[in-house]
């Protein structure tokens, strides 16, 4: 005999939801925001807000701490689905079992509702008292998930055998007693988008290989998660989700949703990009959404720690006014072998005055609409390193096991990449080339109104084959500078010893010594080298390679003070620091002094970043084309990137000499 139940999961609860005030935590901060000159090396101050949908033309900019995300939908939804259950052998005709996607051991129990009297005896407490009553006459040790006195009268249990749960049935209390089973929904749109270069979507989601985030850490930093959301449950009901830490308030739970909202996009099961993902919560934003500056660089610092030997990612998916503090705190997560994500901002602004928008070594992600338009409050410009769904993105929600909402938002947008991020990690792409891969595999030229200075790059997991684990450049004539055999200092990521490696050894996400844009000493990350054979080299560089002179404080071209020429193999190599340190202590830069055909003897550390900051571009545009024999030999390509580089050179000259 077949059953259908579809009277209880079909069941769509209407709630009136409570408007959250995120503005209420006031981050000082300068507003000598000029949006022309923004770019990620000019950190300047503004101030980041929440949007309500429902006045998504009414802007109030002020100076606050908040969660990147928009409330759209008034309605909270706990989804169902129909499905037929079976009788089987000699079982009561008010016991039901799943046909299929059971969960063993838990059932739900409906009482009856055919006597008013009783009805109004049906209290939290007197159904949970039931409910442990009948438990002990089958000595049974049970947990009651979930007690109802609205939508129906009744209560989940679990721990229960199936003949154990059949005495609930034989009570004349009780209407029915059904097993709990798995609620499968339809691929939400944004995931449907990332698998697929364009639309109309197929309400599909494959990424590549199967992949699903297995072994990798996933921190979400923001309101906390609810832990025991079925969605962050593995395939044998496993949890996923831990608490990790609180930096903000007392309360261990999501009290908000943001950060359980967060977390099923990154790795829920059938919201998440990577499904079987290890989530870690770090509350740094309290019940009302906000918190400080202190209390966010409080939980980055707890991470960087945790995840010490892990494959990690972290999501930030919030924002700010301009802060050096937490944009020095992401750098050094990120740095540390954690592949750090945060959220654009939602003020239809340049990213570039936001923290830790602006931070140029994290991946800023923007937000895109269901038809690749970019989303009318998302930010924009050159500090976002790419875009994602974000408008109307379904996920878990914190008021229940079940519950799910649609808010819209860069929050939103941020954890599509953050998931992406586990699974290349997972892959076997290193914490370094992650940012690479997923630009290079991404979705060219698809976002419409992307904004001013805005990347191009929609993500995409999809394809069906293991992509290359990292960028990694086969060796190729051509000119350059560094000698081989040259030593650098290395530190493993799971490691603080420090090792000398010969650049010929060096790869691309190899941690190195180097120097910050304030000339202050601190943790690089190589983002594309090139072989191009072998040549004279005087010591270590040959003599048109430029360093930094500390004693000057300027750039100049090494000359023959060197040390003795010899022949060698010779290397470029760029790094996300302006200058790296070899063992000897020297800082070389990454280019040669004649670069664009005229000489420089030296230059200003200012103009210096300049042409830094414009290769490093090119590299991170074209996957370290530049770095490659072909690049002189593909005029198309070289046309296509060397004004940009050469215009820089042509002003240090200018400037310089």
């Amino acid at each position: 005999m077949i059953f259908s139940q579809k009277a209880i999961f079909g069941l769509l609860l209407i709630a009136k939801s409570v408007a959250i005030d995120y503005q209420n935590f006031e981050i000082k901060a300068d507003s000598n925001y000029d949006g022309d000159a923004a770019s990620k090396m000019d950190y300047t101050d503004i101030s980041n807000t929440d949007i309500d949908d429902s006045n998504a033309d009414d802007f109030d900019y002020d100076n606050s701490l908040s969660m990147d995300s928009l409330e759209e939908s008034n309605s909270e939804l706990f989804f169902g689905e129909d499905f037929e259950v079976e009788e089987r052998g000699k079982l009561p005709k008010n016991f039901i079992l799943a046909k299929k996607a059971g969960i063993k051991g838990a059932y739900i129990v409906v009482m009856k509702e055919d006597n008013e009297a009783e009805l109004s005896t049906y209290t939290a407490e007197t159904l949970e008292s039931f409910a442990f009553e009948v438990a002990e006459m089958t000595g049974s040790s049970i947990e009651v998930q979930g007690v109802y006195t609205s939508a129906l009268k009744g209560f989940t249990v679990t721990g229960l055998s199936r003949k154990a749960a059949m005495k609930y049935a034989e009570d004349e209390r009780v209407a029915f007693v059904e097993q709990d089973s798995e609620v499968n929904l339809e691929t939400t749109w944004g995931l449907d988008r990332i698998d697929q270069p364009s639309l109309p979507l197929n309400r599909n989601y494959s990424p590549f290989s199967g992949r699903d985030g297995s072994g990798v850490y996933a921190y979400i930093i923001d309101t906390g998660i609810r832990i025991t959301h079925t969605e962050f449950r593995n395939s044998s009901g496993q949890r996923r989700a831990s608490w990790g830490t609180n930096t903000v308030d007392r309360t261990n739970t999501d009290c908000n949703g943001h950060g359980t909202h967060v977390a099923g996009t990154v790795g829920g099961r059938a919201y998440g990009v990577a499904k079987n993902v290890n989530l870690v919560a770090v509350k740094v934003l309290n019940c009302r959404g906000s918190g400080s500056w202190s209390s966010v660089i409080g939980g980055i610092n707890w991470v960087k720690s945790h995840a010490r030997g892990k494959k990690a990612t972290a999501n930030l998916s919030l924002g700010g006014g301009a802060s050096s503090a937490v944009d020095y705190a992401v750098r050094n997560l990120h740095r540390s072998g954690v592949v750090t994500v945060v959220a654009a901002g939602n003020s239809r602004r340049n990213a570039c005055g936001y923290s830790p928008a602006r931070e140029g070594s994290v991946i800023t992600v923007g937000a895109t609409a269901s038809n690749d338009y970019r989303a009318s409050f998302s930010n924009y410009g050159n500090c976002l390193d790419i875009f994602a769904p974000g408008q109307s993105i379904t996920s878990a929600w914190h008021t229940g096991d079940t519950a799910g909402k649609t808010i819209s938002g860069t929050s939103m947008a941020s954890p599509h990449v953050c998931g992406a991020a586990a699974l290349y990690l997972q892959n076997g792409s290193s914490a370094g080339s992650v940012e690479s891969v997923i630009k290079n595999g991404s979705t060219k030229n698809r976002v419409r109104n992307a904004g001013s200075g805005s990347p191009n790059m929609l993500l995409y997991v999809g394809g069906g084959s293991n992509p290359t684990p990292a960028p990694t450049r086969a060796p190729a004539p051509g000119p350059s500078c560094i000698s081989g055999d040259t030593g650098v200092l290395t530190k493993a990521k799971d490691s603080f010893e420090e090792s000398v490696t010969q650049v010929r050894d060096l790869k691309v996400g190899d941690i190195v010594p180097g120097l910050d844009s304030n000339k202050k000493e601190t943790s690089c990350t190589v983002e594309a080298i090139g072989n191009f054979g072998t040549g004279e080299v005087y010591g270590n560089y040959t003599s048109d390679h430029f360093l930094y002179n500390y004693e000057d404080d300027i750039i100049e071209e090494n000359g023959v003070d060197g040390g003795k020429m010899k022949e060698t193999d010779k290397y470029d190599l760029i790094a996300d620091c302006p200058v790296v340190k070899d063992e000897s202590g020297k800082f070389f830069g990454p280019m040669d002094s004649d670069f664009c055909g005229g000489r420089v003897k030296n230059m200003s550390w200012t103009n210096y970043l300049r042409l830094h900051k414009a290769i490093l571009n090119v590299v991170r545009e074209s996957g370290g084309f530049w770095f490659q024999s072909s690049s002189y030999k593909d005029m198309k390509t070289v046309k296509k990137f060397a004004p940009s580089v050469c215009k820089n050179m042509l002003r240090c000259m200018k400037n310089s000499n």
